[in-house]
């Protein structure tokens, strides 16, 4: 579509500074966060791109999959690893099923947070219904888990 290509090529100059935008903001809020106050537990490992695009580290109650049952020894190594590093923040993503998390909660005494969003976005009326949106909000969540 040459036609269209002026009009195309100005979108793309505004989302991408969109972006940047974005990854100002997020730095920020991150950024005021000691590195070592930096950790947090989520459900599945669905956040490796902003773990090292923030410095966050992230332990997995689940591999990859929702779908995967984590191990009762997994379970305990990584209790046993929240109360040693005093991780505060555990947060389960919009589409996985709360018990584990809220199960590790009880018996470490970290804070669950509000939920993730990971693998989908919320629909229009929700607090991420766009990619920017669900940047912002998880940003949020994660830096107040983390204070």
């Amino acid at each position: 579509d040459p036609a269209g290509a002026e009009y195309y090529q100005k979108n793309a100059e505004a989302y991408i500074a969109k972006l940047n935008q974005l990854n100002q903001q997020i730095h920020a809020l991150i950024d005021a966060i000691p590195p070592a106050q930096r950790k947090v537990v989520v459900s599945h490992q669905a956040f490796g791109y902003f773990a090292r695009a923030y410095g966050v580290e992230f332990h997995a109650v689940q591999g990859l999959s929702t779908e995967s049952q984590a191990s009762a020894k997994h379970v305990a190594e990584l209790i046993k690893e929240i109360k040693s590093e005093n991780i505060k923040a555990l947060f389960m993503e919009n589409l996985s099923d709360p018990k584990m998390i809220q199960q590790i909660s009880a018996e470490t005494g970290a804070h669950v947070g509000k939920p993730l969003f990971a693998d989908t976005l919320s629909d229009a009326s929700g607090p991420a219904p766009s990619y920017v949106q669900m940047m912002q909000y998880n940003a949020e969540q994660i830096a107040q888990g983390l204070r």
